[in-house]
């Protein structure tokens, strides 16, 4: 589950079922790029990578 730029405006939209998601499926992993709000629970925090950069910069550096 990958999760960019996001942001909290609309958690229930996108956030919470990955995090959902990636909780219940234990071959799921949690994927954050947010500039200023990589996060992820502290129930998944095993199986995730948060990422806190602009995806541009990110995709130009690569």
């Amino acid at each position: 589950m990958m999760d960019s730029q996001k942001g909290m405006n609309t958690p229930s939209i996108i956030k919470f079922p990955f995090w959902r998601t990636t909780a219940n499926n234990p071959k799921a992993f949690y994927v954050c790029l947010n500039f200023g709000e990589s996060y992820a629970p502290k129930e998944i925090e095993e199986r995730s990578v948060c990422i806190d950069a602009d995806i541009s910069d990110l995709l130009i550096n690569m």
